[in-house]
């Protein structure tokens, strides 16, 4: 798709990478906000880039996770979605 070939949803490889992401979700979702260490952690398998002092507050939602960057200081409220499959 990236390179203007026609978009597959149904890929198994997308296929794959979404539910790695809805099982990251699932956790991070399901995480307590004091729980800062797991958060990160979650987010740094979830994300291409994530920089320091970035708040989500759950519930997050996105497609892939894999193509979304997050720089400093990013402040996201909660029940935010981000369409991030192409």
């Amino acid at each position: 798709m990236l390179a203007g070939a026609g978009y597959d949803n149904f890929d198994p490889e997308l296929i794959e990478i979404y539910h790695q992401a809805r099982s990251l979700l699932l956790a991070y979702n399901q995480s307590s906000a004091r729980d800062t260490g797991e958060r990160e952690q979650i987010f740094t398998a979830l994300l291409r880039k994530k920089n320091k002092s970035v708040w989500i507050d759950a519930p997050f939602f996105c497609d892939y996770g894999e193509n979304i960057e997050l720089g400093e200081n990013t402040f996201i409220n909660t029940k935010c979605m981000f369409l991030d499959n192409n």
